[in-house]
């Protein structure tokens, strides 16, 4: 049997794309929530055969602030050392550009993504995105690309969307594993950014949404089955 821990920073009913995608192929997701004290077994304890670390409103460098961050972060190093198939969303992905030794935090400007905006291939990148496309975001923070990762995507206000460092690791800013239900869910969130610089209105968010959400969710499941392929059944004797 498959199985993925998922690292989350606030408690959902696990209803986005990649837990659904993996829970009906009848992989065993193990749910980690450090913020509400779970630990984060050694690697070789539980051989997970992948790690989603998703978003959250922390920041990758707030260790003292949050001190499950620097576990979080141990627990990424060991991952990547170890060659078990990576993948940080939003803050999860600021959690491997600093584990690689990359500046984490907000950009010069204040700017937030907050909504649906296009992101598009780097050179480098077409093969991972083919072409632009419209995708969920919802960040402030930002990374710098660490040393040795190669840019697949970037927008107009965040230039480090998507990177991949080696073949096992990759980090996007932006947010492919929302639905439009999930969605709903930060736009009705007390910290929702909307009034914010560059964050859309409420009734923008619903029309793009609505508009885009099957292609992005068409391109993730794409890419979660090529990046987390489905193990065979064992053949009974």
């Amino acid at each position: 049997m498959e199985r993925y821990v998922l690292i989350e920073h606030d408690r959902s009913p696990g209803d986005d794309t990649a837990s659904q995608l993996l829970s009906a192929r009848g992989a065993e997701l193990i749910w980690k929530r450090p913020f509400e004290g779970d630990s984060l077994e050694p690697l070789e304890e539980l051989r997970p055969d992948g790690v989603i670390v998703h978003g959250g409103f922390q920041c990758a460098d707030e260790t003292e602030r949050f001190p499950y961050i620097a576990a979080e972060g141990r627990y990424v190093r060991d991952c990547i050392e170890a060659g078990v198939p990576l993948l940080g969303i939003c803050l999860g992905a600021q959690m491997i550009a600093y584990q690689l030794g990359a500046r984490v935090g907000p950009p010069a400007e204040e700017c937030h993504e907050f909504g649906f905006y296009e992101i598009m291939p780097t050179e480098a990148g077409r093969g991972f995105l083919p072409q632009p496309l419209v995708v969920p975001q919802i960040h402030f923070h930002t990374f710098d690309l660490p040393d040795g990762a190669e840019l697949l995507a970037s927008s107009p206000a965040y230039a480090n969307q998507a990177f991949r460092y080696g073949d096992r690791v990759y980090g996007f800013q932006f947010h492919p594993e929302e639905t439009l239900t999930t969605f709903v869910r930060r736009q009705n969130a007390p910290h929702a950014a909307f009034g914010k610089p560059g964050a859309q209105t409420r009734a923008e968010q619903d029309r793009l949404g609505t508009l885009h959400h099957a292609h992005w969710s068409a391109w993730f499941t794409g890419f979660l089955n090529g990046f987390f392929p489905a193990k065979a059944a064992p053949v009974a004797a």
